[in-house]
């Protein structure tokens, strides 16, 4: 009980996060100074769903290292290209710091948490996920 197994099936349907993250992980990798500013989003969204399916496994280092790779593709063009960030980069950029806290916050780690949610809240000043993820780390802090 309790499995995603029902009945006598012996599988379990494959989420549509798990599989965007199996069809993002059997992509040719190409860095992003390749890619354009609409691909560097689609790569970094690819790396969030991998980084969710890590994260539903309670994998959090490994959940941490796909949300810091897409947050490297979606931030690429204004890091070293000196461009502003499209609307996309910055949207999927805040998630990507957003779990990433999260995750951190399930390592035990709230000091990285707090400084990922800083970070989002410079892109959006409005993500109530950040100003939440980062409050549960100033408390964990204050213990």
């Amino acid at each position: 009980a309790g499995g995603a197994v029902d009945g006598d099936e012996h599988h379990s349907a494959e989420s549509s996060g798990e599989h965007r993250a199996r069809v993002h992980g059997a992509q040719a990798h190409r860095e992003p100074g390749q890619l354009s500013q609409a691909e560097c989003a689609t790569h970094a969204a690819g790396e969030k769903e991998a980084g969710n399916v890590a994260f539903q496994a309670q994998d959090w280092p490994a959940a941490i290292a796909r949300y810091e790779e897409g947050l490297r593709y979606a931030v690429h063009h204004r890091d070293r290209r000196g461009g502003p960030l499209s609307e996309e980069c910055q949207r999927i950029a805040v998630v990507l710091l957003s779990n990433c806290a999260a995750a951190r916050l399930k390592q035990g780690n709230p000091d990285r948490a707090r400084d990922a949610c800083t970070q989002a809240l410079e892109l959006d000043p409005q993500s109530i996920k950040a100003y939440f993820r980062r409050a549960q780390a100033h408390l964990a802090l204050a213990c």
